[in-house]
């Protein structure tokens, strides 16, 4: 009974019954096949994963290979044209976290890699993360999980478990940009104990070193939170000398990954090949070339701005609401902190906002393009409005002392189930609307499973529509995109090919499967090859 009664019971069912009730309002997408809104993200993911399986990470320098183990798949371009010297092409504009954890794991739990597994593992993280951001609004007050009930960490904790961009990219695509947060949330909670003086140098240390490492070692963001960090770990040891410490050790924690990743890809093709890859990729992806970027989506390019708001928009439209009335709300808050005097607002909350939102300006503009052509960018914004939205309602409770005030804490409680069921609704129904099943793209999977069961690994496999990694994962193939018969004869003369080749013709409600040679002689044919197939109907 005593346990029953404890806070921390509390606060541990409430927020399990929250990410349940998140799983719930996704389960029916959930038990979908992959085809929609930025799911060939896991797709990659998932292949890099199965090619793991079947060669082994150290084969591939623990980077994201993008070639199957097949010889036939080796002689066709897929991805960006950065091989080795077996023919193996790699995806070089991350670090490999999101690729290799999710190998390890599936490994540790004797388990192969599925889209299943892959959403479970996101649903994991969605859940770790929204609870380190709880934690954060906990400390910003000197609250404890053990101790307190404390309404506004477990709405902050409901801001971002809710967020209509947060229930789709957190459940349905698993990439670098989702698992990052995780590591962001995990450090900055760290660097906030550490600043109030609550861990040992030691502990500190590690803390400081493993959360910032990993961050690293999965995405770019995690290199601007370290920066930032460490301005001010720097500028606080001139007054207290262990803070160079733990200057030294954000610092070590942050390039170490770099020169690792530095190291694991320049042994694929050289350091020369990587540096000109990288080089290129960034060009395309700073938007600041209109020339080389990405759909010329770029800071001179207006349309650009357009897109990114649209991003925004359409995932995160009502959290953005809640910012925007969290923030007059505060400039209120503040006067009345000044009048009372209460010091609720401290040095280290906007520490910790300010090391946030620069971060995430600074990646919106190192990496602009990107940013306006990927709406999932603007995930890591939600981090910080779900964080600010619970430290606001948490300064209410703070200032006007709802502890010792039943009736209004009761009032205020009122409130919050009111503002946050409004949030619940419309997020969720914002979330139905631009994720339904009706956007399922079943092509995906049906072309899978032609390639499986029509062609040989023998056979290059050419298809007319653009295949995405969806497909390649379905088909455990890799797939080159040609317009008919007479272009991937092209190809394969090309490439010097000593294969034939599968052609998947996508008609108007049905699929061909044309082999040919490289004298573009048709060898084989079959039509409607999955006229009856359960995921065509």
């Amino acid at each position: 009974m005593r346990l029953i009664r404890s806070r921390v019971f509390i606060n541990t069912a409430i927020l399990l019954a929250l990410f349940l009730v998140s799983v719930l309002v996704r389960l029916d997408n959930l038990k979908d096949p992959m085809g929609r809104h930025h799911e060939w993200l896991s797709g990659h993911v998932l292949s890099t994963v199965y090619i793991y399986e079947q060669d082994g990470a150290a084969m591939h320098y623990f980077a994201p290979v993008w070639t199957f183990n097949t010889e036939a798949d080796r002689y066709i371009a897929s991805g960006q044209q950065f091989k080795d010297k077996n023919n193996y092409t790699y995806y070089v504009s991350y670090p490999p976290m999101c690729f290799l954890l999710p190998h390890y794991l599936f490994k540790i739990c004797f388990l192969d890699a599925s889209v299943i597994g892959l959403r479970v593992m996101g649903l994991i993280v969605h859940f770790f993360t929204a609870f380190f951001i709880f934690l954060l609004v906990l400390k910003f007050f000197d609250k404890n999980i053990r101790r307190d009930f404390f309404l506004p960490a477990i709405l902050a904790f409901g801001f971002y478990m809710f967020a209509a961009g947060n229930l789709w990219f957190h459940g349905h695509v698993f990439f670098a940009d989702m698992l990052v947060p995780l590591f962001i949330t995990s450090f900055l909670y760290v660097f906030l104990r550490v600043l109030k003086k609550e861990l040992s140098t030691r502990k500190a240390c590690l803390l400081l070193f493993v959360t910032c490492a990993l961050g690293a070692y999965t995405e770019w963001q995690m290199l601007f939170v370290a920066f930032f960090a460490s301005l001010v770990l720097f500028f606080k040891g001139f007054r207290d000398r262990k803070y160079f410490l733990y200057f030294i050790m954000v610092c070590i924690a942050a390039l170490l990954p770099v020169f690792i990743v530095y190291m694991q890809y320049s042994g694929i093709a050289g350091s020369e090949e990587l540096i000109e890859a990288v080089s290129n990729k960034y060009k395309q992806r700073s938007g600041g070339d209109a020339g080389a970027a990405e759909v010329g989506l770029s800071m001179q390019n207006s349309f650009s701005f357009q897109f990114l708001s649209e991003h925004y928009e359409r995932n995160y439209a009502l959290l953005l609401d809640y910012g925007w009335y969290a923030l007059l709300l505060f400039f209120f808050l503040a006067a009345i902190n000044r009048m009372l005097e209460k010091g609720a607002i401290t040095l280290q909350q906007f520490l910790i906002f300010a090391i946030i939102l620069a971060s995430i300006l600074l990646h919106h503009y190192a990496f602009f393009n990107f940013t306006a052509v990927h709406d999932f960018s603007t995930l890591k914004t939600s981090l910080l409005l779900s964080l600010f939205c619970g430290y606001v309602l948490g300064l209410m409770w703070v200032l006007f002392d709802l502890d010792g005030k039943r009736n209004a804490r009761n009032g205020f409680i009122g409130f919050s189930v009111i503002i946050f069921g409004l949030f619940f609704h419309f997020s969720t129904q914002s979330y139905y609307k631009v994720n339904h099943r009706g956007k399922l793209d079943k092509n995906n999977i049906v072309i899978g499973e032609i390639v499986r069961k029509y062609i040989k690994p023998n056979e290059i496999v050419f298809c007319t529509i653009s295949v995405s990694p969806e497909t390649t994962w379905y088909a455990k193939r890799n797939i080159m995109t040609s317009a008919d018969v007479v272009d991937a004869t092209r190809i394969l003369q090309q490439i010097d090919s000593k294969y034939n080749a599968q052609l998947v013709k996508m008609n108007a409600s049905d699929y061909e499967v044309i082999k040919i040679n490289t004298k573009g002689d048709t060898l084989g044919y079959v039509k409607k090859p999955f006229a009856t197939l359960d995921c065509l109907k």
